[in-house]
This record gives C-alpha cells, sequence and structure tokens, in this order.
C-alpha cells in the first residue's frame, strides 16, 4: 500500500475506527490520580471521532503522512514515561494539536 496515493477519507476511518476502539478500551481503566492534564475536557465532546476527523480534513485539507504522524505522535505519548492515557475526554485535543504540530 503506497501511503501517498492512498486515499485519505479511508485512512481517517481505519484511524478512527482504531482511535475508537482504543478509547473505549481505555475509558473502562480506573483514572489514575494526577493523570488529568489541560487536555482533558469537562464532559465528553458530542462529535464522533470520525466524524472530528472528517471536519479537520474538510477545512484544513492535509495529506495521509499528518494522519500517520498523528498517530506516531499518539503512540509516543502514550509510551512515555509520565502517566498518559487517551481517553473520549481527551481524544478531540489531542487530535486537533496533534495535526497542527504535524502540518
Amino acid at each position: 500500500m503506497d501511503l501517498l496515493t492512498f486515499p485519505v477519507k479511508e485512512t481517517i476511518t481505519m484511524m478512527a475506527s482504531l482511535l475508537e476502539h482504543i478509547t473505549r478500551a481505555n475509558d473502562q481503566l480506573p483514572l489514575p490520580v494526577g493523570v488529568v492534564s489541560r487536555f482533558h475536557a469537562r464532559s465528553v465532546p458530542p462529535i464522533s471521532i470520525q466524524n472530528y476527523l472528517a471536519r479537520i480534513l474538510k477545512y484544513a485539507p492535509c495529506a495521509n503522512l499528518v494522519f500517520i504522524s498523528v498517530l506516531v505522535y499518539l503512540d509516543r505519548m502514550a509510551r512515555a514515561k509520565m502517566p498518559f492515557v487517551v481517553c473520549s475526554a481527551n481524544i478531540h485535543r489531542l487530535l486537533i494539536a496533534a495535526v497542527m504540530v504535524a502540518t
């Protein structure tokens, strides 16, 4: 599969599916003390990850490599020594920040 020619909308669909799975799993875990960050929202945004990514693509068109970079950034954050859990309360803010950094 060549990422340069692969349709961006399909990349977003696969990415959203993966992130939905991760956030659903992490939402079931108890939130460790001190893990709440500035990225955590007071309430979960009503827009789905799929629709949020589609909206980002609509208003800020970018290549597949940007969205792949976002996944790499999130993976690195999850593996960092500081405790950080990607969940429904922070995924939207993390996505927009990562897209901004990746572009």
